[in-house]
């Protein structure tokens, strides 16, 4: 047997509350649903460890409170029972006696996910007031996501509860996964109160035509003074140094409405750590975007977006290459035009990910498939020839992102076709999963076709809070007999 201490240090990696290796290359809700079935996955895993013994139990107790997600009233309510009474372990402590743990101290990642009835998401509300004192209750908590949905409303304001909890807090990430947002002004007070904080999901920024008097007053507070009778951001005030700073920021995720109220912030905000940024639409051509990318383009390493639009040359991506000369990795979805067909020209660029190049359900017509394959083929060859004509000197990966048994059997089918145009260069192709293409095909379609269905209600408490998980899976005779059928 180990001894505690190294078992505690495992038992670290059994769960990862902070999901940062599935995290890349999703938007908001796509993340956020993903991670939360990363945390089923874990359940059983932590079930087992809490029965293998009683030096297990003591460190797996621990582990299962780790992350917590509460996506129901009946949970909400649970959850603040447990944490008010404490939890009476049967384990003995080092002098013999029943030892008495709070489970508040070991939860590390909270999620939240309620949806208020219209009118009941104010300071009276015992359900808003429950979850405060839920969240209060947690000291060494790291990551905090809410999910929270008004009746009524698409984009609420977030509560002066909720945000003078979470000022109170050390995290370093804080997702508005929902409907609700911090206003502008909100956002100032939290730089000041969350020095620490490393990753940030934006939310919906509340209130964008009511907040501009108050946020240009807010700034000049702080120092930094547009110019005298003009309160609007000019093209020659990016050089102006911003004393705003959001020290240890570097990843930045923007919720896709309303991007440009978020924009209005933060090109006021200097961000010297920003690393990673998320944003659902690169429009380069919008004044407020074109600017956040000309403060920050020099240092940003890894772009995720769904499509990159430019009016003028250089055209898509060659604008963002150029933007951002420190790229490592660059996710997008490639348009079938000649926007998007300039030359690869990068000495940093190591991957590439590549979104909505294969359709989620085929089509009848098999001339139109492969057609495209062909366009797909297109596209890779241009991608090598840049690498072999040393445009692309540092590429070794490109990962086709789509998801789904459509794509899968596409990869199956021409992933041959693909993969022998990247081996030119040297360059490995491969699925969302990091699987190989296609040597691994028929292993991604029986992935495909396997279903989980998880019926547990808590992500964090396996042992205690959740139901038992059940897997369904297709019978051999049904995945032979798919594989035996025609791509049409």
């Amino acid at each position: 047997m180990l001894p505690p201490e190294l078992l505690r240090v495992v038992f670290q990696f059994v769960a990862d509350v902070e999901c940062r290796a599935g995290a890349h290359g999703q938007l908001p809700l796509e993340r956020y649903q993903n991670e939360l079935e990363s945390g089923y996955k874990q359940i059983e895993t932590k079930r087992s460890l809490l029965l293998v013994s009683r030096t297990f139990h003591k460190f797996a107790l621990e582990l299962a409170w780790s992350w917590i997600s509460i996506l129901s009233e009946e949970r909400v309510q649970k959850i603040d029972a447990l944490l008010k009474q404490g939890l009476q372990s049967k384990i003995v402590d080092e002098d013999g006696k029943l030892a008495i743990y709070n489970p508040s101290h070991w939860i590390r990642r909270l999620d939240i996910r309620y949806h208020f009835l219209a009118g009941t998401y104010g300071g009276e509300s015992p359900m808003l007031n429950t979850i405060v004192r839920i969240v209060r209750s947690c000291p060494r908590l790291n990551v905090l996501v809410t999910d929270f949905a008004v009746g009524g409303v698409d984009c609420q304001r977030t509560s002066p509860l909720i945000l003078d909890t979470i000022k109170q807090l050390d995290i370093t990430r804080l997702d508005f996964a929902g409907h609700e947002g911090p206003s502008l002004i909100d956002y100032i007070d939290l730089i000041h109160h969350l020095p620490n904080l490393e990753q940030l999901t934006t939310g919906r920024i509340a209130e964008p035509r009511m907040e501009e008097d108050k946020l240009v007053d807010a700034i000049r507070r702080l120092g930094y003074r547009p110019s005298p009778g003009d309160e609007t951001l000019k093209e020659e005030q990016v050089a102006l140094p911003p004393l705003l700073s959001w020290p240890q920021l570097s990843i930045l995720h923007f919720s896709h409405r309303p991007l440009l109220s978020s924009l209005r912030l933060f090109l006021h905000i200097h961000l010297p750590n920003l690393k990673i940024l998320y944003m659902r639409n690169v429009h380069l051509d919008a004044f407020r975007v074109g600017v956040f990318f000309k403060h920050v383009g020099h240092q940003i390493t890894h772009i995720y977006t769904t499509d990159i639009r430019t009016y003028d040359e250089p055209f898509g991506y060659a604008r963002v290459l150029q933007l951002c000369p420190n790229l490592v990795h660059l996710t997008f979805s490639p348009r079938q035009d000649e926007r998007h067909a300039e030359r690869w020209e990068h000495r940093h660029l190591a991957s590439l990910g590549l979104r909505g190049v294969l359709p989620q359900t085929l089509p009848k017509d098999e001339e139109l498939v492969g057609n495209i394959s062909r366009w797909l083929e297109k596209f890779l060859a241009r991608v090598v020839d840049a690498c072999l004509d040393e445009g692309l000197p540092s590429l070794r990966l490109i990962r086709i992102e789509d998801d789904g048994l459509a794509p899968r059997r596409m990869m199956s089918r021409y992933g041959a076709s693909w993969e022998g145009i990247c081996r030119r260069a040297g360059v490995a192709l491969e699925d969302k999963n990091g699987r190989i293409i296609p040597d691994e095909a028929e292993e991604m379609l029986l992935s495909g076709l396997q279903l989980d269905y998880t019926e547990a209600t808590d992500v964090g408490d396996p042992g205690i809070l959740s139901r038992p998980v059940t897997t369904a899976r297709v019978t051999r005779k049904l995945i032979r007999w798919l594989n035996k059928v025609s791509i049409s």
